[in-house]
Order: C-alpha cells, then structure tokens, then sequence
C-alpha cells in the first residue's frame, strides 16, 4: 500500500490500465506490463493525494490491433483519498 510519498512499482499490488473503448482494456496487472507511480504529495490529514505516472501495459481484454498501450507523462493533483 502508499504510506507516503516516493516510487511504487505496477506490478501485482498496483495496476495501471487504460479503457480505449469498454471492451477493450490494458492492464499492467497481469505481470506481462509495467509501470511507476510516483507520489509526490501525500496528505493524510487533508485526505489528497498527488503524483505523476506512467506504464507499459498489455491487451487483456477485446480486440484493438495492438498488443499493448504506452502511456507516458500522466499527472495527477490532489486526488481525494479514502482512508482504510
């Protein structure tokens, strides 16, 4: 889980995917992809939370023409968190 700010790897815990359509979806959570998510502002009091992001994941669900997706420079700011 992130406890606080620094990097954390996609890979098994964490996922990155991406939706090109609602049947087609990317996943790094297969363990054929990859990624780092990376947390730059870790608010617990306040409950937000960001960061920048990006992965390498592959097709796991419908047809697109392409085995896997890039996503590089994705961002995130003060994201509401929930707290478990």
């Amino acid at each position: 889980p992130v406890t606080d700010t620094g990097s954390y790897y996609m890979n098994g815990f964490a996922s990155g995917q991406y939706y090109l359509r609602s049947d087609v979806m990317y996943d790094t959570y297969t363990g054929n992809g990859d990624g780092i998510l990376h947390i730059t502002r870790f608010d617990l009091p306040n409950k937000k939370v960001s960061g920048t992001f990006s992965f390498t994941a592959p097709l796991v669900k419908g047809n697109a023409g392409t085995a896997s997706v890039t996503i590089t420079n994705g961002a995130f700011t003060d994201l509401d968190m929930r707290v478990y």
